[in-house]
């Protein structure tokens, strides 16, 4: 239900392809998102592709999306510190802007119609 990332000691934020992973929602916006990270210098670029698990290891950041847990960092994996072994700038960031790309996007939201009589905002 959670689609995973890495950032690359380069600066790539990498997510495997949709072939044979959930194509979710959550992780498509957070990667058009992050392309305000190229553009604000954090990031390279960003981009679908193939994660081998040597690369996984070594990278300076593992964070997962899902529409539950929005987005998560990963400090250890496989009983192996990730990076720092603590939360990155790039999860950090990235969670700022979809919080309110969440709350801001009238683009994307779907509004409400509360019927007559009902007391629930």
């Amino acid at each position: 239900t959670e689609n995973v990332g890495i950032v690359t000691k380069e600066g790539i934020l990498k997510f495997p392809g949709f072939d044979n992973t959930l194509a979710g929602i959550t992780v498509q916006r957070v990667a058009a998102l992050a392309e305000t990270l190229v553009d604000e210098k954090i990031l390279r670029k960003v981009r679908f592709d193939k994660i081998p698990l040597e690369e996984a290891y070594e990278s300076s950041e593992v964070l997962l999306t899902g529409t539950s847990i929005h987005i998560l960092p990963v400090v250890r994996y496989d009983g192996r510190d990730i990076g720092t072994g603590r939360p990155g700038p790039v999860c950090s960031r990235l969670l700022q802007l979809l919080d309110k790309d969440a709350q801001e996007n009238n683009d994307l939201l779907t509004e409400i119609n509360w019927e007559a009589g009902n007391t629930s905002p």
